[in-house]
């Protein structure tokens, strides 16, 4: 997926977003080798909170509005998963 590496590493700073509700559906995103990069979560999984993946780019704590053809192919690629929830122990793994 080429746009998650343009949301990841491009220059400047990502629009922030409100952050989910409690008990949203969400998902964690994961390189393959397991490290999980942050979660995204909403309704229209839009909402990003960063696990520490490039930190010169996301901030502790702060949830960003993922781009909509980003969010799109998240949605298309986690239809047939089983969602997580935003909860606080989700919400404490924040860097």
């Amino acid at each position: 997926m080429p746009t998650i590496g343009a949301f990841y590493y491009s220059d400047g700073s990502p629009a922030k977003a409100r952050a989910p509700r409690l008990g949203a559906r969400a998902f964690e995103l994961r390189f393959t080798n397991g490290y999980a990069t942050g979660i995204v979560a909403g309704p229209r999984l839009d909402c990003f909170l960063s696990y520490g993946v490039n930190l010169g780019r996301f901030s502790r704590g702060q949830w960003y509005r993922v781009p909509a053809r980003f969010a799109a192919e998240l949605r298309r690629l986690a239809a047939p998963l089983r969602p997580l929830r935003v909860t606080a122990t989700a919400l404490a793994k924040s860097r």
